[in-house]
This record gives structure tokens, sequence and C-alpha cells, in this order.
């Protein structure tokens, strides 16, 4: 006998499967790793926006819509982070200002 799952009967969020596309905004966290030297810097976090209409944080979203139809109908928050971690063949630029 199979069992039953009621949330399978739900409507599917249209939010959810773009979020899977990842097409929501978010911060992309970038940090220098310097390999001569073994340090680290990071970087200020950038927001990357998306172009949705239905993301609040996007240049698209609508000045008309306002809570609380937006919390049912627009995504509400940021998405996971990028990470971004290029290695760097050098010496940062504390040890080059320091001359190490």
């Amino acid at each position: 006998m199979a069992k039953e799952f009621p949330f399978l009967h739900q409507p599917f969020p249209w939010y959810s499967f773009i979020s899977l596309l990842g097409f929501m905004c978010c911060w992309r966290r970038v940090r220098h790793v310097y390999l001569q030297c073994n340090h680290a810097i990071n970087l200020p976090d950038d927001e990357i926006r998306c172009d949705s209409r239905n993301c609040k944080f996007s240049p698209n979203h609508p000045l008309d819509c306002v809570p609380p139809q937006c919390i049912k109908t627009c995504w509400q928050y940021h998405q996971y982070p990028q990470q971004y971690s290029p290695n760097i063949d050098g010496k940062c630029p504390n040890c080059i200002a320091a001359g190490r």
C-alpha cells in the first residue's frame, strides 16, 4: 500500500524552482589566498542582483509590491552566497609593503 504524501498535492511554488536554478539575488564572497606567504585576504562582499520581478532585492521588483502581498508572492531572502577563493602565486599586499 502506497503512503499518502499530502505535501505532494500542494501547488509547487514557482520560487522554489527558480531558487534551485540560482536566479535569485545573493552575495559573492571572495577570499584571495597568496601562496608565497600563506596569507588570505577577504574582500568586501558584493551583492549579485537578479532580474526577477519576484525578488524583493531585484532592481526589477515593482515599487507597489509591498507587504502583506509581497511576502506571499516574492522571494524574501538572499540565496546562499557564492564563494570564490583564487590561489594567487605571489605575496599579499601587506607582505609586499613590509618588504618580506
